[in-house]
């Protein structure tokens, strides 16, 4: 299967919501939930119209690609931990 971002949404149009989620996702929507257990006080999300992953913090909104900015973006400041 083609993991092109246009080739996924073509996919996704033809299958079920889950939980009001398109199945084409579900791995995102798992990551960002894992995500967002490993650090409950920020919120962690995956949009589908946009691709990315976002999160809400007390510093603001950010949005990344994927997971490994997201992982960076979650990882502990060594300065400040």
């Amino acid at each position: 299967m083609c993991t092109h971002t246009s080739c996924r949404r073509r996919r996704a149009q033809e299958l079920p919501r889950l939980g009001g989620r398109l199945a084409e996702y579900a791995r995102e929507h798992s990551e960002a939930a894992a995500a967002q257990r490993r650090h409950p006080n920020v919120i962690v999300w995956f949009g589908e119209s946009t691709g990315s992953f976002w999160v809400a913090s007390s510093t603001g909104l950010a949005e990344v690609p994927d997971t490994a900015p997201l992982n960076r973006l979650l990882a502990p400041d060594p300065v400040h931990a």
